[in-house]
């Protein structure tokens, strides 16, 4: 995992942890021992990964529903864009469909469909990491 799992923030690939996370852990572990209760950083990131989860996947949820209906959008956005341009003359079918097709895929573009596709995939990946994480067996 390259994102720490206790707040995102990219982190060395051998931690457990991102610094700053690793120092809020230190500040509260030093703390807890003061008061007689012990607390490792695997038990401690693992409680703050299972706080974050539902907030990811929140937000995964929210974008691929922008996501879908930036697709419907651009679809019919690209037809009506090529009906427009063509006036009611007519062309061979495939040429329509490339048409189609190339406008969609400019109008995706400028209305952020790539942007949106990426932060859904990091979105999942982060997902899949926490999961794998929360899995892990404690010493």
């Amino acid at each position: 995992m390259k994102l720490c799992p206790s707040c995102g923030n990219k982190k060395g690939p051998k931690h457990l942890v991102c610094s700053d996370c690793y120092q809020i852990y230190s500040d509260e572990a030093a703390k807890s021992i003061a008061r007689g209760k012990v607390v490792d950083l695997l038990s401690w990131a693992k409680q703050r990964a299972e706080k974050r989860l539902p907030e990811i996947k929140a937000e995964l949820k929210e974008k691929k529903d922008k996501y879908d209906l930036l697709q419907q959008e651009v679809g019919s956005s690209a037809f009506q864009k090529v009906k427009e341009t063509l006036n009611g003359k007519m062309v061979p079918n495939d040429v329509f469909k490339k048409a189609c097709s190339e406008a969609r895929k400019k109008t995706w573009k400028e209305k952020g469909g790539n942007t949106l596709h990426y932060e859904i995939k990091i979105l999942e990946q982060q997902v899949e990491d926490i999961e794998n994480f929360l899995a892990q067996k404690e010493n």
